[in-house]
């Protein structure tokens, strides 16, 4: 009878450490779930990071062309001045094709 009711026990402390140990692999699995989550967010929030990084970059680079041709364009106006100022007719009045000219110019 006594080695019975040892049989007995053992199962019964079997059963209780395999319910154990089922918990703790659910545990474990919900746990390495959330971190392969946390993993791939971390991966995506690094992409848009790099790709804003790259748009940073080329709307820096472009803001910087920008200026260098607005200062560009204020350096060469004084040339275009003398250019309009000497193709005024000596009377003060516009040469009559000038309108057409400065069409075509604007279009392109």
């Amino acid at each position: 009878m006594f080695l019975i009711q040892a049989v007995i026990l053992n199962d019964c402390r079997f059963r209780a450490l395999q319910e154990l140990a089922h918990e703790r692999n659910a545990a474990l699995e919900e746990s390495l779930q959330f971190h392969k989550i946390l993993s791939e967010l971390d991966t995506h929030l690094q992409w848009v990071k790099e790709k804003l990084g790259q748009i940073l970059h080329q709307a820096q680079s472009l803001e910087k062309k920008h200026r260098n041709l607005e200062e560009e364009e204020i350096g060469y106006q004084p040339m275009i001045s003398r250019t309009f100022a000497s193709g005024q007719a000596p009377t003060g009045q516009a040469h009559p094709k000038i309108k057409q000219v400065w069409t075509n110019i604007l279009l392109t």
